[in-house]
């Protein structure tokens, strides 16, 4: 039975992947891998609607599970965190939800387009039109 379950779960992940030809998984020196932090703009003054409204962003690389969270405490950690591989290519970012407190995401390939501005360690999220600033963040 496990290993039923096992086959199943690596189908959906590597169904999910397979959409999306250009994309290649990050790289260690990939200037965006790292933690990320949401900061509100005049504009924007909260964070991006990834699955819910998520704070902080774990980017690293290659098989590696990163993550999203709403919130970050330093008792408890990331609050309510989903946990994804990461791919990209030129202009969009790739997540293949793997595990996440919002169970029906589990499976599920998001895709949002992105800006990364290495001069300010900034990295720009775009969701349907939206832009939502996220910079390094240390935890």
């Amino acid at each position: 039975m496990r290993f039923l379950l096992f086959i199943f779960t690596f189908l959906i992940f590597s169904a999910g992947f397979s959409q999306i030809e250009n994309a290649k998984l990050l790289k260690k020196k990939d200037p965006m891998i790292g933690y990320w932090k949401f900061v509100p703009t005049s504009e924007v003054n909260t964070p991006a609607p990834i699955i819910e409204s998520e704070e902080f962003i774990s980017i690293l690389p290659g098989e590696e599970e990163s993550g999203f969270a709403c919130c970050f405490s330093e008792e408890d950690g990331y609050v309510c965190p989903s946990y994804f591989i990461a791919k990209k290519d030129a202009s969009k970012f790739y997540c293949l939800i793997r595990s996440s407190c919002v169970v029906m995401v589990v499976g599920q390939l998001i895709e949002f387009e992105y800006r990364f501005f290495e001069e300010q360690d900034q990295l720009q999220i775009i969701i349907e039109g939206q832009s939502y600033l996220y910079e390094r963040f240390v935890p």
